[in-house]
């Protein structure tokens, strides 16, 4: 627990906007076990990604079994 103030007061900013749907994903799985990730503007059946190296961890992380990530 940490007793700050100016802490308490700037939280609360980023945390709503990260909230916002244009930066969240809602996800649905499907029967067979496809996901669907949907936004304010698209729905994608890949994982989103920021960059280059963010895709890069996704290519190895599937190379472990599911259960484990």
């Amino acid at each position: 627990m940490t007793d700050s103030p100016g802490l308490a007061k700037a939280l609360p900013q980023p945390i709503l906007r990260d909230m916002r749907p244009e930066n969240s994903w809602r996800v649905e799985i499907a029967p067979d076990g496809t996901a669907t990730r949907t936004n304010d503007h698209e729905t994608v059946t890949m994982q989103p990604a920021r960059g280059f190296m963010q895709r890069l961890e996704d290519v190895i992380f599937m190379m472990f079994p599911r259960d484990l990530h």
